[in-house]
This record gives C-alpha cells, sequence and structure tokens, in this order.
C-alpha cells in the first residue's frame, strides 16, 4: 500500500500550500492531490480556495519525483476537450507525473454561485459519461467526432499527444463503477474498510462480467485524521472536521483516523485487508507537517512501506 496526501487548498494562502507539497515530497509520500471546488468546501458557508488545475501547474516545477493530481475534477465545470487539453499539458510539464482524477461533482451551491448547471443525479452523471469517454478516447490518441445530444464534437484530437495519465475516477453508485470498469485506472472513493470491501467487490464482479482483470483497477482511499499531539490539539483537528463536513464529530469518529500509533497502524491494516492500494491522507488547514511525518515515518512504516 502506498501512501499520498489530499491536500484541501481552503482557507489557506499560496506560500503554505506549496510548502505543504514540497514537504509531501520531501517525506516520502508517493502523491499529492487537490480538490476541484470554485469556493471552500466547509458548513460555515462559502470562503477561499485555490484553483485545482492552475494550482497543479504551479508545483509541476517545484518538485521532481511525486505525483500530482486533481481530486476529482468536476465534470460540469470544463469542457471534456479542455480538460483532455489541460490533462495532456500536465502530463508533459510533469514529465508524466500526474493523475487526473474526474467525476460528476456534488456541490450544487458553487455551482449556482457562478452560473453553472447542476442536473439532477441521473442527468449528471449521464453527461459524466459522455465527458469521461471523451476524455479518454483523446488522451489515449484517438480522433473524436460525436454528437450525441450532450456533446459535439467534429474530429476533436489532442496536438501534440503526449503519453496519457491514467484517470481515476470518484465513484460509488453502480452506474459510476461501472464507468470505472470501462474508463478508469483507478477508482477512488471516501470509504471505511468494511465500504471498502462492498465497493470492491461490487467492482471486482462488474470487472469480472465485462472481461477487464479487476487488478488493473487500482484502488484508492480517502481518509481524515484528528491526531494531535495534545488534548487541545486534537479538539482544534475534530472542530475542524464539524465545520468541514457539517456534522458533530461523533457522527464522523468512524470515519477518521485517531488515536496512538498502535490503533493507526491496526486502521491501515485494515484498508489494506479491504484491498486499498493507495490511501490518501487528507491534510486540512491548518496544515500538520509534524503528524504527516509522524505518520509516513512511524505509523505507515508498520503496515507496510510507503
Amino acid at each position: 500500500m502506498r501512501f499520498g496526501v489530499n491536500a484541501l487548498p481552503q482557507t489557506t494562502v499560496w506560500d503554505d500550500y506549496r510548502e505543504l507539497c514540497l514537504r509531501t515530497e520531501a517525506l516520502g509520500y508517493s502523491s499529492f492531490w487537490t480538490y476541484d471546488h470554485l469556493v471552500s468546501r466547509t458548513s460555515s458557508g462559502p470562503g477561499p480556495t485555490l484553483e485545482c488545475l492552475t494550482s497543479l501547474a504551479a508545483l509541476a516545477p517545484l518538485t521532481s519525483r511525486i505525483t500530482l493530481g486533481s481530486l476529482v475534477l468536476a465534470s460540469e465545470f470544463r469542457h471534456p476537450s479542455l480538460v483532455a487539453k489541460a490533462a495532456s499539458t500536465l502530463a508533459l510539464v510533469t514529465g508524466g507525473r500526474f493523475a487526473l482524477g474526474i467525476s460528476a461533482g456534488s456541490n450544487p451551491l458553487e455551482h449556482a454561485m457562478f452560473g453553472i448547471p447542476y442536473p439532477a443525479a441521473g442527468e449528471r452523471v449521464g453527461r459524466f459519461a459522455s465527458s469521461a469517454s471523451i476524455i479518454r478516447s483523446l488522451l489515449h490518441g484517438g480522433t473524436v467526432s460525436l454528437r450525441d445530444g450532450i456533446f459535439e464534437l467534429d474530429n476533436a484530437r489532442l496536438i501534440p499527444g503526449t503519453p496519457p495519465p491514467k484517470i481515476a475516477i470518484g465513484a460509488r453508485g453502480p452506474r459510476m463503477l461501472r464507468l470505472v470498469r470501462d474508463l478508469a485506472d483507478i477508482h477512488v472513493s471516501a470509504a471505511t474498510p468494511g465500504e471498502l470491501r462492498i465497493l470492491n467487490r461490487d467492482l471486482d464482479a462488474l470487472c469480472e462480467r465485462g472481461g477487464r482483470p479487476p487488478a488493473s483497477i487500482e484502488r484508492a482511499v480517502i481518509v481524515y485524521e484528528a491526531c494531535g499531539r495534545t488534548a487541545a490539539a486534537t479538539a482544534v483537528k475534530r472542530a475542524a472536521l464539524e465545520t468541514l463536513f457539517g456534522r458533530p464529530f461523533a457522527d464522523l469518529e468512524n470515519r477518521v483516523l485517531c488515536g496512538g500509533k498502535d490503533q493507526l497502524a491496526q486502521r491501515l491494516g485494515e484498508y489494506r485487508e479491504a484491498g486499498a492500494d493507495h490511501l490518501f491522507v487528507s491534510a486540512v488547514p491548518p496544515y500538520d507537517h509534524d503528524f504527516l511525518e509522524y505518520f509516513v515515518t512511524d505509523v505507515a512504516a508498520t503496515a507496510t512501506s510507503p
């Protein structure tokens, strides 16, 4: 199992975010991911955040080893041709260190704020299916002509082409899992070990029915943590998660990494047994560099090598 950082770029400043990325690489994490929101995602209302693709482009020349990824691009924000072109360019400027995470979007508030349509769930998944198919075809060197009632392309192709980045799709429901099977290299979920086991079982079954080897899809999971060096520091982290999710911590506790080294190592073992190949530990402002170092050097080393 490998380890990455899901770095929330909200209520922060660029210097702190850049430093977090550089520190993540120096500590030996395998990947650094940033979300795609136009305002911060908190229960207290919209606030400041950094844009996903421009942030990754700015981080590319500052790093040399770590994979940089989007977690995940909301499909209604951008035309799929633009996503494919941006992804191709990021793959080029990172020297192949970019991973493209995409999904159907989940925040109606920011769509309304910026005048971006937010269809009902069924329609949104249908539109995402069309978008993801276009993106994959273009990235893999295809020429796309289509009029499917959603998008119209006429002999579209990427010039120049580049080796395609891996595509990660965030998915939970049956329709989205089928898209993972058909189009993704990585499946991403925010799940407990028990939930991940069920998702992997369902995805494996879809792969077997569709003729795709289940092992050809990497399984990645997003986790949050509330581990402070003191009781006061832990309370600050718990409050930050309550603000982020709009729920009391008691409702979140079974989904959050908590406790000491042995308890954390046990949780990592549960994720490994559930089939996680890659675990993204979330960094929520104010960023705790000490925990990220402790986690990857002390905790993760007891479970598996990062």
